[in-house]
């Protein structure tokens, strides 16, 4: 049913890129990890789109190098975590190739972003003197995400509590420094809303798998971001089959 909905969205809205946020299998339940995952894979191949991929908490495998390589010589798969745990870019050119914007994704492991993706970053940030436009994709959220619910600067549905982990709030202004317009992240499978903090807007993805909670509160779904280079604006909408 879940790769239903992937396909029935994938017809409807015709995007050039999927961004999956994680939470792909359920563990590594019996060892069977690598065997979930290759299945998914599959699945991702088969939808005839480019793809990339943030791990999620729940994506556990008994050996995480197989994985890296799986995602990176998949079909369609724009995954190049491999040598950095799962921290890479994807840079949106034009037919000149000169870059327009960049997708910085990260793995947020069990706890969310920690010291070794911040220092990624900045090894990142560092390389760039002159910051591109950027959107980061990510699983777990940042503290700030709860914040702008709490103080009134969010809209849409809020189902659950807003499930941080360990994420202390550091990792935002790290981000808004090296042009990130916006954070897109899962996790949570009763939340839908998006508010805008220090400039930077936090957005949920709506939840895809019928295989977890959530679906008594809001349907499955997914959201189609839709970037404009030219005018360098974007917005995004929650879609349903």
């Amino acid at each position: 049913k879940t790769i239903e909905i992937m396909r029935s969205l994938i017809a409807e809205a015709k995007p050039d890129l999927l961004m999956v946020t994680g939470d792909l299998w359920p563990e590594n339940r019996d060892g069977m990890g690598e065997e979930y995952m290759k299945n998914v894979v599959e699945q991702l191949e088969s939808l005839g789109v480019p793809w990339a991929f943030t791990w999620g908490n729940h994506d556990q495998l008994p050996d995480f190098s197989i994985g890296h390589a799986v995602f990176t010589k998949a079909g369609n798969s724009l995954y190049r975590g491999a040598d950095s745990d799962g921290n890479y870019v994807i840079d949106i050119k034009d037919e000149a190739g000169r870059r327009l914007w960049q997708i910085v994704c990260l793995n947020t492991h069990r706890a969310g972003v920690q010291a070794p993706e911040r220092a990624w970053l900045n090894v990142l940030k560092q390389s760039e003197p002159q910051s591109p436009r950027r959107f980061a994709f990510f699983h777990i959220p940042l503290k700030q995400y709860d914040t702008i619910w709490e103080n009134g600067a969010a809209a849409g549905i809020k189902g659950e509590t807003v499930c941080l982990e360990e994420e202390d709030g550091s990792t935002l202004p790290l981000l808004k420094s090296m042009g990130v317009k916006a954070c897109f992240c899962g996790h949570d499978h009763s939340n839908d809303y998006s508010g805008v903090m220090d400039d930077v807007e936090l957005v949920y993805g709506r939840a895809t798998g019928v295989g977890g909670y959530g679906a008594n509160i809001i349907p499955k779904g997914g959201k189609l971001v839709t970037l404009n280079c030219l005018e360098e604006t974007y917005e995004g909408v929650s879609l349903t089959p």
